[in-house]
């Protein structure tokens, strides 16, 4: 990692980029000895020093890298432990969601596609309520003619930190996407164009459902909205429990017996 170069620029990688690189590479081994894959816990992980050059006005300089020291986080308490859902909660949180197709005047699919597209593509919320309606129709130029398994590479503008970012987007998701785009969507923009006319429809791929109020109908949908639906079907599959609050005669709230927490 310390020696690595970015396949993009063909430069050495910069400090920050191998910081969170070692993050990644301790975070597995703590998930490897957490799983009993390892039988000793990595406690401390540094980089060497590494040299780089730098080009300035009169010439070249060699320039010595800080030590890049990965300070060990403070453990998750009890109750903020992360556990990943299996296949089987998936599928029944999927289900909360939203139905796989979409029927006129039915439940919306837009939170269930949502939720798929996080999970085959690894996009962030932020980045799943950026794609539009022209990143779909690029997709499936380059999807044509191809197996519904196969995956494409696709680049995104809209990324942390405002970069672009390449992605693997399987040829059946593109499908499902299209489906939405000529059902759901379509729904929405006819009908937003019939109490609104002369409003142009935001680009955004997912919008806000019929649903929403005339205001926001056919604007695209925020992340936090789509965080929202899901953690509310969660919730109601039966993953995650909601603790009460109750106050006693002195002002002072009650404690949670399992985590100590008012």
């Amino acid at each position: 990692i310390v020696q690595g170069v970015s396949v993009w620029t063909s430069k050495p990688l910069a400090n920050e980029s191998v910081s969170r690189r070692m993050v990644s590479l301790r975070n597995f081994c703590d998930y490897a000895f957490d799983k009993g894959y390892y039988k000793t816990k990595l406690v401390a992980l540094k980089s060497s020093r590494r040299a780089s050059v730098v080009r300035t006005g009169e010439g070249e300089l060699l320039v010595e890298r800080a030590d890049t020291e990965i300070e060990r986080p403070d453990l998750p308490k009890p109750d903020e432990t992360i556990r990943p859902l299996s296949k089987i909660e998936l599928a029944r949180t999927l289900d909360h969601l939203g139905p796989k197709t979409y029927q006129p005047g039915g439940r919306s699919i837009r939170d269930r596609l949502a939720a798929e597209v996080a999970v085959v593509t690894g996009l962030r919320v932020s980045e799943i309520v950026g794609l539009t309606v022209n990143d779909i129709a690029d997709m499936r130029r380059l999807a044509e003619g191809r197996d519904k398994f196969v995956k494409i590479w696709f680049w995104i503008g809209q990324s942390k930190g405002n970069k672009r970012r390449r992605i693997a987007v399987p040829v059946y998701l593109i499908d499902r996407l299209q489906h939405y785009l000529d059902t759901e969507r379509a729904e929405i923009v006819s009908y937003r164009a019939s109490i609104q006319d002369g409003e142009s429809v935001d680009s955004a791929l997912f919008l806000n459902s019929l649903n929403s109020n005339h205001r926001d109908l056919g604007k695209g949908t925020a992340a936090g909205t789509i965080s929202a639906s899901f953690s509310k079907a969660v919730f109601e599959a039966g993953f995650m429990t909601r603790h009460d609050v109750f106050v006693l005669d002195g002002g002072l709230p009650t404690l949670d017996p399992k985590t100590g927490k008012a």
